[in-house]
């Protein structure tokens, strides 16, 4: 039987991963495992990995409570759900434990229950942080790698970004506001880095050109990806039948909030370069794109 495609998402953060899992893992030519992310390249990286494994330690404990509440509950659906879950986790923890010497486990454990499926994969944003070394490791790990990166209009992403990194240090629908308003101007002043880093498209762009080969990169603006044509471009790409999508569905949409005209302002010291930089490289912008383009210039 020919292997199943190895396809890595890389990003960017908040431009529509969630959407294409929740999509490629109902495809039934497809075979994702039940967590999107594994973070499995970017935590061997590190030199201290016990942060991930505490968080996928809490995670598990979580599932397991929620287990316990759906079988006195009967709920046959979470049961499944919530078990392939916890299995994925204790998956990851012992292949991440022996880092590059996991890497089989890891394998193993993105191709489980692949037998019929057409395409595996590992949906982790946070890959595209990885220097250029690691990531042409991961473009040969296997027969048929090939990589998707997603591009959401600048501004648009860094304010879903921003609204999500506020959201997590407040509970309060009063604080909310000005804590959203204190992130964006932290980044706009070079803080919360891991923001910005995760939306730098020129740098994202140029590294994975120069490590992936061509005809195994694929870059899609999210605007499209949402529409009947962009599902039919990526499906033909990964090498996978076409099947239509909720392309209005939202996933994991972050609190609503709009931008003033001085946050607008912050807002376009960041992203200005990214707008210049995807347009001279990838031609036509979606109509979003050239709309927030002209609130920058």
């Amino acid at each position: 039987m020919t292997q199943p495609v190895f396809m890595f998402c890389v990003g960017a953060t908040k431009a529509g991963t969630s959407w294409l899992y929740d999509y490629l893992h109902g495809h039934p030519d497809c075979k994702l495992q039940a967590v999107k992310e594994s973070h499995f390249f970017d935590t061997i990286e590190k030199p201290h990995m016990k942060p991930q494994i505490d968080t996928w330690k809490n995670n598990r404990d979580t599932f397991k409570l929620r287990l316990a509440q759906a079988t006195l509950a009967g709920d046959s659906a979470k049961i499944d759900r919530l078990s392939r879950q916890i299995e994925a986790l204790n998956s990851l923890i012992k292949a991440v434990r022996k880092r590059d010497e996991g890497l089989d486990q890891y394998l193993a454990y993105v191709r489980s229950d692949s037998d019929n499926a057409k395409l595996v994969g590992d949906l982790t944003p946070s890959y595209a942080l990885l220097g250029e070394a690691r990531l042409d490791s991961m473009s040969k790990l296997d027969e048929d790698v090939r990589f998707v990166f997603l591009m959401r209009d600048p501004i648009d992403r860094l304010w879903s970004h921003v609204r999500m990194t506020a959201k997590r240090s407040t509970d309060s629908a009063a604080e909310f506001e000005a804590k959203a308003r204190a992130v964006l101007k932290r980044t706009a002043n070079g803080g919360e880095t891991h923001i910005t880093t995760r939306g730098d498209y020129p740098a994202i762009v140029q590294k994975l050109q120069r490590v992936i080969p061509k005809d195994r990169l694929h870059f899609e603006f999210f605007e499209e990806l949402l529409t009947d044509a962009g599902v039919r471009k990526l499906c033909d790409f990964l090498g996978i039948s076409y099947v239509p999508a909720e392309t209005d569905r939202k996933v994991h949409e972050g609190k609503s909030l709009n931008m003033d005209d001085e946050m607008l302002g912050w807002a376009a010291d960041v992203t200005a370069p990214h707008y210049a930089f995807v347009k001279e490289t990838f031609g036509a912008l979606p109509q979003r794109w050239q709309t927030n383009m002209a609130r920058v210039n």
